[in-house]
């Protein structure tokens, strides 16, 4: 969802909870928690989706070039004015492009605390089993140490971060649009 009023209208309609959606602020995340009718969480962890179409623009443009489509290799759409590569896929669902950095809020989890979500989720798309394994663990360790140890956490944010950096040198990550303005 991107506001209250989603929340107000799954509550009139019986849904148990809703997820805020990864382009909205931690201020506006902050209002709809605060006036939340339903369970609210949002995604701390993984890829952010940019463009979906339920085409399979992939294979039919490798289709037009003459050329095979691998489904399991990694292709990326590149952004020549940002210099910037966008991941993109295809599956049954369609064609996905996606940012170019990962969300990564395991240095960051005070500012979510406050927040008072109820729950919050890390998606495993694209990333190798293990490695993900091995991310979930951190944030389990990571949210315990801030609920019995503020102090320790502050202290050992920034190894979280760099493990996780370490663990997946395949990816970029960043804070995504939790502390950006949005703009209307």
């Amino acid at each position: 969802i991107t506001n209250q009023y989603f929340d107000y209208f799954a509550k009139q309609n019986n849904f148990y909870g809703i997820e805020v959606a990864k382009e909205i602020n931690l201020n506006e995340i902050k209002e709809i928690v605060e006036s939340k009718q339903t369970i609210v969480g949002c995604s701390i962890q993984g890829q952010i989706y940019m463009y979906q179409s339920m085409r399979p623009l992939l294979s039919n443009y490798f289709a037009m070039q003459n050329q095979n489509f691998d489904q399991d290799k990694q292709y990326y759409l590149f952004d020549k004015e940002r210099e910037v590569y966008y991941p993109i896929t295809e599956n049954l669902q369609g064609t996905h492009i996606l940012a170019s950095n990962d969300v990564c809020m395991i240095h960051k989890l005070y500012d979510l605390i406050d927040v008072a979500l109820d729950y919050v989720k890390l998606d495993a798309y694209l990333y190798k089993g293990s490695d993900f394994n091995r991310i979930v663990e951190l944030y389990i360790e990571a949210i315990k140490l801030l609920q019995t140890d503020n102090k320790a956490y502050q202290a050992k944010k920034m190894e979280y971060f760099k493990k996780i950096k370490q663990l997946c040198p395949y990816k970029q990550f960043s804070t995504g649009f939790f502390y950006k303005t949005t703009i209307y």
